[in-house]
């Protein structure tokens, strides 16, 4: 049976008004589920803002707090580390020590040699002054049977194979 299109026909008002129905309860529905997205995402937004206030209040105060405590002079953390030179009678006396000590001290070149074994263990050490020579006939013969290695300033280093 065919459905009539005309207003006069009963049916078709019928089946008009169910289909007004139908799609004023679907928007309804739809509304609903929008209203409850947008309830949800309202309390989400709210947690995240006041959890970002806290931790900016948090931050705030903890920032304040250290300068606070580094504006008032000495910490009990760095009160074992003060220590007055001015009134401290070791320092005087070191001060003291220090003008009444005359150094007399003379530069003497001298000139190091080394002398060490094929297994790098050192066997020899000479110590000459400037135009001094070796005395020691043991020790000259070694110093001629070494092999000589390098030399750093005053120090020179040979070895005996």
């Amino acid at each position: 049976m065919e459905l009539c299109r005309h207003n006069k026909c009963k049916r078709w008002r019928e089946n008009k008004v169910l289909e007004i129905d139908f799609i004023y309860s679907l928007n309804n529905y739809r509304q609903q589920q929008n209203f409850k997205t947008t309830t949800v995402m309202r309390k989400v937004l709210k947690n995240q803002k006041r959890v970002s206030a806290i931790v900016a209040l948090a931050l705030g105060a903890m920032v304040t707090f250290m300068a606070g405590i580094n504006s008032y002079g000495v910490t009990a953390n760095e009160s074992g580390l003060v220590f007055d030179f001015d009134e401290t009678a070791l320092m005087e006396r070191a001060i003291a020590d220090l003008e009444e000590v005359e150094y007399l001290v003379e530069e003497v070149a001298v000139q190091t040699i080394k002398i060490y074994d094929g297994s790098d263990e050192l066997i020899e050490t000479i110590y000459l002054s400037e135009g001094e020579e070796v005395e020691d006939v043991e020790t000259q013969k070694l110093l001629n049977q070494a092999e000589y290695l390098t030399g750093f300033g005053d120090t020179q280093v040979y070895r005996v194979y």
